[in-house]
């Protein structure tokens, strides 16, 4: 029964709230949500100026997108408040920026007074005066550096002979985060191990340790010497994120043994190398590792695999020589194809010792150049058998299958017995070009699932909405690059028993594979010319939309000129609004007062 006359709810109104109220929320938003806040600080004045401290916590500078450019122009202006704000600075694609803009780099870090973290993502080379200005000013801050080249110019040749200032200034010291990816080839040069070991002698704060390269081969000419001594003189940092993946042999594994009886590996979480004979340098000396990834796509598994595995029978399976392992990526590209290296197909010695941890297990290939390997080696059912009884708490596996002339049926009866909830990646793949595509297609896919819900029946295991079959079918790389980690097809049982399945996006492979054109500078143009070719461009979109099933109508070029087009003007139409209220530079929080 409902009274009337009671008492109305009140409603919460932001505008009253206490101070020390308002800068919790704010400072709540601020981690949970970013976005949230940048709403709230357009209510009204007083909730702008609460939010702008927070706003400005962090500046990301992207040197690469126009309307960056105008932010850094904002945080330079005489008078202006905001440099004060900041916390952590972030520069994205400097190796684009002028020498102009360097200098506003610069001025930029004089005018800062509480910097916790400089993120420099483009080149390794950074100008001696902003690395001597951070140093000399902000001391306690935090430097992540990730770099696709070595200096600014991208000409190695002209850098040959000087010292990189990452590697040697005072500065290092507060380095946190390394990260090298190069660009190409020539960006790995002959002294880098030797800058290298500098940089981690004076960098003893690094957590994340980042080389990938995906230039370098084995034989080009370059090869780093072996440096025991370096490792037993100077102290090195203990990383939680290690990856090195890298055609040329960096590290032997000597050297790994002697970083790691330093305790240089006691922290270590997340582990990535090229070579599995690296390996041996980790043994037993991981304790908290949890993510472990193999390629050995440069190396002969079978010697590596041989000597680890006779270093490994010296540990009980309850010592966890190779830490608490969850996830295990393991891709043996030189024993997929060699009859001889069958028992390499499947990591067992490593397996064996992570038996009670292992969530994650993944060991199918996806970049194949030609789209099939042939005498390819794949899982037997046996291995499954031997894996759904030894790793009880397994949640995901990621596997070959091969379809030649048939199914492997046995083996789709073994992984339809893991009774817990399992998610299942089947990479198909047909060890001969001239085997017809139709064996894995849709309705293949389909018949194989029945017969793995029809086995789930068999034994009573229970319909559980968490066993989920993936199944991607393997074609020559350029064709499935833009879509390689998504199955095509996901099967799935309902609460009731039902089967479902979610198809491949409509037209992903047609519009994957194409070459989109870049951008249009649409800057230039007048709107009132503009709003006419938006309009214009939308009714080709309109027709296209008719007739989409005709491929021919598909016109690239019009849509990424739509888009530019589009978000030109919602550009213009935002700063002509304020423009219009303030003036052209201003923001509010210099406003108000």
């Amino acid at each position: 029964m409902r009274l009337k006359g009671g008492r109305k709810k009140r409603s919460l109104n932001l505008q009253t709230l206490e101070t020390d109220i308002l800068h919790q929320l704010v400072e709540t938003i601020f981690y949970q949500n970013y976005h949230d806040l940048l709403n709230l600080s357009q209510v009204s004045h007083r909730l702008y100026v609460f939010a702008t401290p927070w706003i400005y916590r962090r500046v990301t500078v992207n040197f690469t997108r126009p309307g960056d450019l105008e932010l850094l122009d904002r945080l330079l202006r005489a008078g202006s408040k905001l440099p004060v704000k900041i916390r952590r600075l972030e520069f994205i694609g400097v190796r684009k920026a002028t020498e102009e803009q360097h200098e506003a780099i610069l001025k930029l870090l004089q005018q800062l007074t509480n910097l916790e973290k400089l993120v420099w993502d483009g080149y390794i080379d950074i100008p001696p005066k902003i690395m001597s200005e951070v140093s000399r000013r902000f001391p306690g801050a935090r430097i992540v550096v990730v770099a696709t080249q070595l200096s600014h110019s991208d000409t190695p040749k002209l850098y040959l002979g000087r010292s990189r200032v990452l590697f040697t200034h005072r500065a290092a010291g507060q380095l946190t985060s390394f990260t090298f990816k190069p660009s190409s080839s020539s960006q790995m040069y002959r002294a880098f191990k030797v800058d290298l070991l500098n940089l981690l002698a004076n960098s003893q704060k690094l957590k994340r340790i980042d080389i990938y390269d995906l230039y370098s081969e084995p034989g080009t000419g370059i090869s780093f010497l072996e440096n025991l001594q370096h490792f037993r003189k100077n102290t090195l940092p203990k990383p939680k994120f290690l990856q090195i993946w890298c055609g040329i042999k960096i590290f032997t594994p000597d050297e790994l043994t002697l970083w790691g009886e330093q305790g240089g590996w006691e922290r270590l979480e997340d582990l990535t190398l090229s070579y599995t004979d690296e390996l041996l340098g980790f043994v037993g000396q991981v304790p908290e590792l949890q993510y472990l990834h193999i390629s050995p796509e440069f190396s002969s598994p079978a010697l590596d695999l041989d000597s680890l595995e006779e270093q490994l029978v010296m540990f009980q399976k309850n010592d966890r020589p190779l830490g608490k392992l969850r996830s295990l990526s393991y891709k043996p590209f030189g024993s997929i194809g060699n009859s001889n290296l069958r028992r390499w197909v499947v990591p067992w010695c490593i397996i064996d010792h992570a038996t009670d941890t292992l969530e994650d297990l993944d060991m199918a290939h996806l970049n194949i150049t030609e789209g099939h390997i042939p005498g390819m080696q794949g899982p037997l059912a046996d291995d499954i058998r031997k894996l759904r009884v030894s790793c009880s708490k397994l949640e995901k596996l990621s596997m070959d299958l091969l379809v030649e002339n048939h199914w492997p049926y046995a083996l789709m009866t073994e992984l339809a017995l893991f009774k817990s909830p399992l998610k299942l990646n089947l990479a198909l793949h047909q060890t001969e070009e001239h085997h017809p595509r139709q064996l894995t297609g849709s309705d293949a896919c389909w018949k194989a699932f029945r017969h793995m819900v029809a086995v789930r029946k068999l034994f009573n295991i229970e319909p559980d909405t968490r066993y989920r079959v993936g199944f991607k079918r393997i074609l020559p790389w350029e064709e499935m690059k833009h879509h390689a980690h998504e199955s095509d097809y996901v099967f799935y049982q309902t609460k009731s028993g039902g089967m479902r399945c979610n198809y491949i996006k409509f037209f992903r492979r047609y519009r994957s594979t194409r070459t989109w054109p870049a951008a249009p500078d649409v800057s230039h143009i007048p709107t009132v010319e503009l709003w006419r070719e938006k309009s214009k461009l939308r009714g080709k979109h309109l027709k296209y939309m008719a007739t989409f099933h005709r491929a021919k109508t598909w016109n690239a070029e019009d849509v990424v000129r739509r888009n530019a087009v589009t978000k030109e003007l919602r550009r213009r139409t935002k700063y002509g609004l304020a423009a219009k209220t303030w003036s052209k530079d201003v923001t509010l929080y210099d406003e108000w007062d």
